[in-house]
C-alpha cells in the first residue's frame, strides 16, 4: 500500500476535524431545539428535532471513523 505525504495526512485530518467541529455545533443547535419543543410539550417538534439529532449524530459517527484511520494513516506515515 503507497502511503500519503505527511502533508496530505495532516490536511486531511484538519479538514475531518473542522467538519467534526461543525457537525458538533449544528447537533447543540438541535439539542437546544428539542430541549425548547420539552418545555413547550410540543412532540411533533420533539420528534422532528430528535431524527435530525439521529441523523447528525449519525454522520459524527462515520466521520469520526474516518478521523480515526486517518490518524492511524498519518502515525505510520511518520
Amino acid at each position: 500500500m503507497k502511503q500519503k505525504p505527511v502533508n496530505r495526512c495532516a490536511a486531511e485530518l484538519i479538514s475531518l476535524i473542522e467538519q467534526l467541529v461543525g457537525l458538533q455545533e449544528t447537533l447543540h443547535g438541535i439539542i437546544g431545539e428539542k430541549l425548547d419543543a420539552m418545555r413547550r410539550c410540543d412532540t411533533e417538534a420533539m420528534m422532528s428535532a430528535a431524527q435530525r439529532e439521529g441523523e447528525i449524530a449519525s454522520k459524527v459517527s462515520a466521520m469520526d471513523e474516518l478521523r480515526k484511520q486517518t490518524v492511524a494513516e498519518l502515525c505510520t506515515t511518520l
